[in-house]
């Protein structure tokens, strides 16, 4: 990502999601590189190496990265469209709320459901007394 502040943000390992209307970052993750975060009032600052990286402000909630542009690389993303993935992405919903998204042309998907989810499996097993 290039910011405003004309730095540039590289980012390996990530989920890309070509469908989803905006991005998210980690911030633990932007910390395990380097980067501090810090938070003041509603306004976010990046800085690596002691020197300022970027900057950025509260939307609703959300604090909200002051870019200029985002710069693809796809060989630094993985594409995140098979079932499991947005199965467990949306919160282990039920498989016809994924084919409906899919219907709705909110996501993109290539497979079809691989077979039973062992987290829900397991979060529907009952404690024996």
């Amino acid at each position: 990502m290039k910011l405003i502040s004309r730095k540039n943000l590289a980012l390996s390992d990530v989920l890309h999601v070509p469908s989803i209307r905006v991005n998210m970052i980690s911030v633990a993750l932007l910390e395990k590189v380097g980067v501090k975060v810090s938070f003041k009032f509603d306004k976010i600052v990046m800085t690596k190496n002691n020197v300022f990286a970027g900057k950025g402000y509260s939307d609703q909630g959300l604090f909200v990265l002051n870019i200029s542009e985002i710069i693809n690389k796809s060989s630094f993303a993985y594409i995140v469209d098979s079932y499991d993935m947005w199965h467990a992405r949306l919160g282990h919903v039920n498989s016809s709320y994924v084919m409906k998204l899919q219907r709705l042309g909110l996501i993109n998907m290539h497979d079809k459901q691989s077979g039973k989810c062992d987290i829900c499996v397991e979060s529907k097993i009952t404690k024996k007394t």
